[in-house]
């Protein structure tokens, strides 16, 4: 039945193997950008959890590559304020 509901939608479900990390290539590479803020923010001497909430608002208020939507309002169902320009052609 649910295979029948996922071929309705033209969805394409790939099974991986849980808690197998490499397998979600985009969640292992924001990994490794957070974890180089809290790297860098402890070299300088500075509070990393406010560099983490600040490196997390711009990620979340830019435009994803793949959907040109932003994941806050992909979240929220709304524009985030914040004050990062935006680029319009």
């Amino acid at each position: 039945m649910f295979e029948q509901y996922l071929e309705s939608l033209n969805i394409d479900l790939k099974k991986t193997t849980m808690l197998w990390l490499q397998a979600n290539g985009e969640i292992e590479r924001l990994n490794k950008s957070l974890f180089e803020k809290i790297r860098i923010a402890h070299a300088e001497g500075k509070e990393w959890k406010k560099d983490i909430r600040k490196y997390l608002v711009a990620h979340r208020s830019t435009p994803h590559i793949t959907t040109s939507v932003r994941p806050a309002e992909l979240l929220f169902g709304r524009k985030l304020r914040n004050n990062l320009p935006d680029l319009k052609e």
